[in-house]
């Protein structure tokens, strides 16, 4: 062998031998810019991610390489806008609260059948809450209409139809009621809410982490059951099966165990909320004031509070809590509306006040509050200098975080 063909074999093998070390951890992540929070609310600036099964590897801002065990982290944020372009599609909300924009929408043998990311899903109807036509993420809006002991289409001009889903298709929601079976065009139909005895919650262990996606859809997973290729990443979701999503539809992830107690778990101790001319208004639950998702800050979030100036909600804090953690904003959609006053209180002593303008300051990042043995937690909003009658004011993602 020549001295050239030796030197070509040895350029060869390290060449090889490069490329398998490349791809050897999979990585989320060359340079874009990535943001994790700590479970203690201190977050950083990154790049380069990659993941093992029980620790994250990434370069700081500075570009030295580090590592923390998965533990450690709450939240993998990625850059990414939500997508502004999908207008029209089908929304199917799981009684979980996870939120699925499909398309090809079938009920077939008590499953929904659909196409989501270019994949097929199957769904038990058990597992299925309500169906929502023509939607995206900024238009889901939360039906009003309680579905008491039957199934209920409620139809654009508001009408509403009880009775028993029996299957649907393409052009028609085939429905049977006192009356008889009815077949009613889907293009005439908002959504179908289905009959809470049917209602099943998709057991995901204490252990869980949550999808967000560019088109709106959430997805809760068990947090150890991830499956990561470079360009990919496999979740198997309980009761529907392995899908595969793309890393670059992600917008964050978050991850929840026994240690996070999530307020919407509770109601409030007490509440209350009026208007600006004195009458007695509501919040919502995991939807903002006008019963929309919750969007602030271009981020999607699954669960919180929707309010309206006046408002004060009050909630006990569990015994173990060390922190409370939130987000906070003036929901995306709320235009210029929007100037208030934002009021903290741990046993009536306020600890913290923020002020939220849609033409300044109109979401406040993940912000952790000590707690010390306080036993009442109340959040206030409060009209601002401008009295805005408009505004609509999230609490994203509120929870208590418990001493291990």
């Amino acid at each position: 062998m020549t001295p050239r063909s030796e030197s070509s074999n040895s350029f060869l093998f390290r060449l090889l031998l490069f490329t398998l070390l490349l791809f050897a951890v999979p990585a989320f992540s060359s340079g874009e810019e990535i943001v994790l929070r700590m479970q203690d609310g201190a977050q950083a600036e990154v790049t380069n991610l990659s993941w093992e099964k029980d620790s994250i590897q990434f370069k700081t801002s500075s570009g030295a390489p580090d590592v923390l065990p998965r533990k450690q982290i709450k939240t993998i944020s990625f850059r990414r806008s939500y997508s502004r372009k999908i207008t029209r599609s089908i929304g199917l909300q799981l009684t979980n609260n996870d939120i699925y924009f499909v398309s090809d929408l079938l009920l077939s043998e008590e499953r929904f059948l659909a196409k989501f990311e270019n994949q097929k899903l199957s769904i038990p109807i058990e597992y299925v809450r309500e169906v929502f036509f023509d939607v995206c993420i900024t238009n889901l809006k939360k039906s009003a209409v309680d579905p008491e002991a039957d199934d209920v289409v409620i139809l654009k001009n508001q009408d509403v139809v009880r009775g028993e889903l029996v299957s649907f298709d393409d052009d028609e929601i085939h429905f049977k009621t006192d009356l008889g079976n009815l077949k009613l065009p889907r293009s005439n139909s908002l959504s179908i809410k289905l009959n809470p005895a049917l209602a099943a919650e998709i057991p995901i262990g204490s252990k869980y982490a949550q999808l967000f996606l560019k088109n709106g859809s959430v997805l809760s997973t068990i947090a150890d059951d991830f499956d990561f290729s470079k360009e990919k990443l496999n979740v198997e979701l309980p009761e529907i099966g392995t899908l595969s999503i793309r890393m670059s539809d992600i917008c964050r992830i978050e991850f929840w165990d026994k240690r996070h107690h999530l307020l919407n778990r509770d109601q409030p101790l007490r509440s209350h909320n009026e208007d600006y001319f004195g009458n007695i208004t509501s919040f919502n639950q995991n939807r903002n004031a006008s019963g929309q998702l919750l969007l602030s800050g271009d981020q999607l979030f699954a669960t919180g509070y929707g309010v309206r100036s006046q408002s004060e909600l009050i909630f006990a804090i569990p015994s173990n809590a060390e922190s409370f953690i939130f987000s906070l904003g003036l929901d995306d959609r709320a235009d210029q509306n929007g100037a208030v006053d934002i009021h903290i209180s741990l046993d009536d002593t306020e600890v913290s006040s923020h002020r939220l303008s849609q033409t300044d300051s109109h979401f406040l990042e993940p912000s952790a509050l000590p707690i010390h043995g306080q036993k009442n937690l109340k959040l206030s909003v409060r009209f601002g200098l401008r009295g805005d009658v408009g505004d609509c004011v999230n609490w994203c993602q509120p929870y208590f975080l418990l001493k291990e």
